[in-house]
């Protein structure tokens, strides 16, 4: 695979023009405050050319209890150096969220910032907020809802042990649920990366069908969820007799195979380093119809149908898959879109992920992993 090292840098372009205003402190209730004082909020440059199409910015100043206190709309010129820096009044004791979503004219969510801060640990000069490609590092730990192995493959544990993530509920690491599991589960949006399993019997369908606003609150709140779309294959299992004939965003979906997919926008990180065209058996098993103009699309089957897309949902974000992730990285030696799960997923978590030597077609030299069912117990 020839994928680029995921980019980190920090690169500062001048001049930077300043958005000057006055968020007040009236706009808090935290009876604990004491010291206030002026804050500047700038952002870092991003050195790549898709950055170059943003206009437009929207920030937020979110609460402890997730209320939006402050939030401005203000555009911006990346490619003449104007970037923006803004001076928010803020006080002690308090912990907040800094939030700025990045807009090309289409209204494409294309880059976001998130930053978490006790202002009451230390009481900066200066925040610096940094526009990542949104998805990217968007988790540290991941939850997988799955009742079977799609395709009785276990590429998805291979991609997480290969990437350096181990077993459990921590940091750092991935744990499996069954979907009656789904309402116990505790989500942490910002922390966990949700993957709704492709391949499933037709049980799962129907518990996601009854849980639906766990998964929508999940992501409303922040959260990222990479949502395998795949029914009707080996464990028979289907959205449609679940009754779920659309998925959150109001994405409708449409069951269709196709041997090719190819990458709509060379400049998105997720798709970058793999070829232009990606073959598969299939390469996608789904396309999907009634998509907003506003979600990144991806990858498209071979009548530009999209195949694979982001979409910002409420706060957070959801990526919508059509391929068979799992069944065509047992086959990567064979076909090339096999690529594309350890790209996605090392795309989510920021972590680069490297190949592991194959000893024999289609197998990897990690152990199988088998469920984890004494994590749910």
């Amino acid at each position: 695979m020839n994928s680029k090292s995921f980019r980190n840098t920090k690169i500062r372009i001048a001049p930077i023009f300043l958005l000057t205003f006055i968020f007040m402190a009236s706009c808090s209730q935290n009876p604990n405050r004491s010291a206030e004082k002026d804050v500047q909020i700038t952002f870092d440059s991003v050195a790549e050319s898709l950055f170059e199409r943003i206009n437009t910015a929207y920030f937020s100043l979110i609460d402890s209890e997730m209320n939006i206190i402050f939030d401005t709309v203000f555009a911006l010129n990346p490619a003449a150096g104007d970037i923006a820096s803004f001076y928010l009044n803020l006080h002690s004791g308090e912990h907040l969220v800094f939030r700025t979503w990045f807009y090309d004219e289409n209204r494409h969510p294309l880059y976001r910032a998130v930053e978490s801060v006790n202002i009451n640990e230390y009481f900066p000069e200066n925040i610096i907020l940094q526009p990542v490609q949104t998805g990217f590092r968007s988790g540290m730990n991941v939850k997988i809802l799955r009742d079977l192995p799609p395709w009785d493959s276990y590429g998805l544990d291979s991609t997480l042990a290969g990437i350096g993530l181990t077993i459990g509920t921590g940091e750092s690491q991935f744990s499996v649920y069954s979907s009656s599991d789904l309402p116990s589960i505790e989500f942490a949006p910002g922390a966990d990366i949700m993957i709704i399993s492709n391949d499933q019997p037709q049980g799962f369908y129907n518990n996601l069908s009854s849980n639906l606003n766990i998964i929508t609150e999940f992501a409303g709140s922040g959260g990222t969820i990479l949502w395998e779309t795949c029914d009707l294959a080996w464990n028979y299992g289907s959205y449609a007799i679940a009754g779920i004939d659309s998925f959150p965003g109001g994405i409708t979906h449409r069951t269709s195979y196709d041997a090719t997919n190819t990458i709509s926008d060379p400049d998105l990180y997720l798709v970058d380093g793999l070829s232009d065209t990606l073959t598969g058996a299939y390469a996608s098993n789904k396309h999907f119809w009634e998509v907003p103009d506003s979600a990144i699309v991806y990858m498209k089957d071979s009548d530009s149908n999209p195949t694979l897309i982001g979409l910002k949902y409420g706060s957070g974000i959801i990526l919508y898959s059509g391929q068979p992730l799992e069944y065509n990285f047992d086959r990567r030696n064979e076909y090339n879109i096999g690529f594309l799960l350890p790209r996605i997923i090392g795309f989510l978590l920021g972590i680069q992920w490297q190949e592991p030597s194959l000893r024999s077609p289609g197998r990897v030299t990690q152990s199988r992993i088998e469920s984890q069912k004494d994590i749910n117990d």
